[in-house]
């Protein structure tokens, strides 16, 4: 639609164009906005400078340059029209917006944030321009990518309010605040303000706190809140506020000093001290126990075959996946990757000794001669207490082959509790389901004893068994404890935890009696005896804990509401089968999908995807004894069902039994229905996670890629 005189100018909202720009530059003004809206950006721009070459740096023709120039990724350009514009413009909102978007570009984050709360600031009036929402988002994005998970749901959540919660796209980036992986459940709860209390002096102040939070002024919420507590110190309301409010601007710092000040306060319960406790250990980017060297060894060699055969022939390298580009970046890939090991390999579990699993410690990778340099030998490995064991491994097994001392180099670190958390078995692949889990729990009981000990910066440099005899860092314990059980998956492993709090002196945590508490956060919520919520509060917790992927919560509830069979909304058949997903004991996980299945029927629903779920849950735990005919089953009775098509392919695909772009087969069983063997590829990690034999259930920690700067 065409502009006219009468509307707001692009530059000044609250005027209109005649009395802004001028009339005679409307036509111009047309014909650009119909160029830039036909994909025609560049004639666009042409005209634009055609424009200004004649009437001058107006500003709605530097405000509407910079937004083609920003769409287009013209970040310079989009910059030398922004800096005019705000020359002769320093406090104009559209200006400092243009220039927070421009900054987030460059990936200053943290200028781009405070830009943008300048941007807010300079409003007039109770009206939000909407074209703010742009800004929000792409600060939202920069906030994510940068790990402040609280400050880029805030930007995100408020670029949806300014868009009316029509966007979806906005909705579904909010929604990975809460669902990306590694995203813990102290930082999924709700961290709205809450209202002042009528009879205390700082009310007034604190409802423009409450205003300017609404406002997306995040910055002047917390300069109004730094005065409240200049004021009145020590008032707890306050003290979350200023803890909340810091993180919605995103200063890793502050924002970190600010939870733990609060969970120090006087005046709160133990699970909201635990919960800020959590959250501020979360917030710290900082190391919280000593780092260590990754270190990068090379050798120099004078016969890369010989050298190979010598890591074939070796017990402590086994072959690792090929890697197709130089990790370091320096030239060619290299000819050779092997996984070292701790100990020999062992071929069969029959010969496996429990206390000398051979585990991955580092990556060893040989290159060939170069124009430049010599063949060479590198390995990565975490230079910690054995790493003298390390060296002179390494240099026994290639003694005939080096030429002079290695080189050592720091390429990285990690953090010691990191570190003592995480394992690489190299298991043999006969090992049953009976000895992996008696080698799962003691391998994970040594880990979180060890962890134990180490000490950490936030608790004045004790360890946690130092720090639990002291009543006042009880809670701050309690909290470590909980974010370590949300590092642990299994069941299996979490008692792990359990069984460390009894072995620190440490209470049961206390269950959340929910007729006597009005609100309680998603830590929480995993301890709420269930039975005493009415339907209403039931469903309600369901629905969220579905909404933010909070798994230990659904394992709770679902039972329950199964219990309640008058719930005629609740579809049994889908409760059954998140059960089954989440099932560690495979008979468990079976009977659930049957039960599925029954429920299905029961109410005239097709059964299909169910079978696809339960072929998926075979395929994923080695139960590949009934792979065959479960999967004719499906092929021959249940491809047209809704979504079991779609579904068997993406199995199927997932697991590498037909390649990406095929589609399941109509009939028949597809080519070798079982699941291939694990392999080791990519640049070793020390924090690459515990890897499980062929009938594993999963692993138990974080997977991460570690390749060197």
């Amino acid at each position: 639609m065409d502009i006219d005189i009468y509307q707001q100018c692009p530059c000044h909202p609250d005027k209109k164009i005649k009395f802004c720009c001028g009339k005679n530059i409307v036509s111009d003004l047309n014909q650009v906005m119909s160029k830039n809206r036909s994909g025609q950006s560049h004639a666009a721009l042409e005209q634009l400078d055609r424009l200004i070459s004649k009437e001058g740096e107006k500003d709605c023709l530097l405000t509407i340059k910079t937004h083609i120039h920003l769409s287009l990724g013209e970040i310079e350009k989009a910059k030398a029209a922004n800096t005019t514009f705000v020359a002769n413009n320093p406090k104009h909102t559209t200006g400092l917006q243009h220039k927070s978007m421009i900054a987030m570009a460059e990936q200053r984050v943290d200028e781009s944030v405070n830009y943008l709360q300048d941007a807010m600031d300079s409003i007039t009036g109770s009206e939000l321009p909407i074209s703010l929402a742009q800004a929000f988002r792409l600060a939202g994005l920069g906030l994510l990518q940068s790990g402040r998970v609280l400050a880029a749901r805030a930007h995100l959540q408020f670029a949806q309010f300014l868009k009316g919660d029509q966007d979806q796209e906005l909705l579904q980036l909010e929604m990975e605040t809460y669902r990306m992986p590694g995203i813990s459940a102290f930082l999924k709860s709700d961290f709205r303000l809450s209202e002042a209390p009528d009879d205390v002096p700082w009310k007034k102040t604190h409802s423009n706190v409450l205003r300017a939070m609404l406002r997306g002024q995040f910055r002047k919420a917390l300069k109004l809140l730094q005065k409240i507590d200049q004021e009145y110190p020590n008032e707890t309301l306050v003290k979350r506020g200023l803890a909340v409010a810091q993180s919605f601007v995103g200063d890793e710092k502050s924002q970190t000093e600010a939870w733990l000040e609060y969970a120090k306060c006087d005046g709160h319960s133990n699970w909201q001290a635990i919960e800020a406790f959590g959250v501020a250990q979360l917030l710290n980017r900082e190391p919280d126990t000593e780092v260590i060297d990754i270190a990068r060894v090379t050798f120099e060699i004078n016969d890369i075959e010989k050298a190979s055969e010598l890591a074939i022939s070796s017990k402590r390298l086994t072959n690792s996946e090929p890697l197709s580009d130089d990790p370091f970046g320096e030239g060619p890939a290299p000819k050779h990757s092997f996984l070292l090991l701790s100990n020999d390999q062992v071929e069969s579990a029959a010969d496996m000794d429990f206390d000398k699993v051979p585990l991955a410690i580092g990556e060893v990778m040989m290159y060939g001669r170069q124009t430049d340099r010599a063949a060479r030998i590198e390995l990565i490995t975490v230079k910690d207490d054995n790493f003298d064991n390390v060296l002179s491994s390494m240099t026994a097994a290639f003694s005939d082959v080096t030429d002079g001392s290695p080189n050592t180099q720091k390429i990285n670190q990690i953090d010691c509790g990191s570190h003592s958390l995480n394992w690489n078995w190299m298991l043999p692949q006969d090992i049953n389901r009976e000895q992996h889990e008696e080698l799962l729990t003691k391998t994970s009981w040594n880990a979180v004893s060890k962890w134990a000990d180490l000490k950490f910066a936030d608790l004045d440099g004790k360890s946690l068994r130092e720090a639990a005899k002291d009543a006042k860092s009880q809670n701050q314990v309690q909290a470590k404890l909980l974010i370590l059980n949300e590092f642990f998956r299994s069941a299996k492993l979490k008692k792990n935890v359990g069984l460390l709090r009894e072995d620190l002196g440490l209470p049961e945590l206390e269950t959340v009696d929910p007729t006597q508490v009005e609100t309680f956060s998603v830590i929480q919520q995993e301890y709420i005896d269930v039975e005493k919520l009415d339907d209403e509060a039931l469903l309600s917790l369901q629905t969220q804990s579905m909404t933010i992927g909070n798994v230990g919560v659904m394992k709770r509830t679902i039972p329950e509401l199964l219990k309640r069979p008058h719930l005629d909304s609740v579809p049994r058949d889908v409760c059954y089968t998140i059960l089954a997903r989440n099932s560690e004991a495979p008979e468990e996980a079976l009977e659930h999908f049957a039960s599925a299945r029954a429920e299905a029927t029961k109410a005239g629903r097709p059964i299909g995807i169910y079978l696809v779920h339960e072929f998926e849950y075979r395929l994923a735990n080695g139960l590949t004894e009934k792979l065959d005919s479960l999967i004719e089953v499906i092929q021959s009775r249940h491809m047209k069902e809704p979504e079991v098509a779609y579904e068997l392919t993406r199995v199927l695909q997932q697991f590498g039994v037909i390649g990406t772009g095929q589609e399941a087969p109509a009939g028949g069983p597809p080519p070798a229905a079982t699941p291939p063997a694990e392999s080791a590829g990519g640049i070793w990690t020390p924090e690459g996670g515990g890897s499980e034999p062929a009938p594993a259930a999963e692993s138990d920690a974080p997977s991460k890629l570690w390749i060197p700067d």
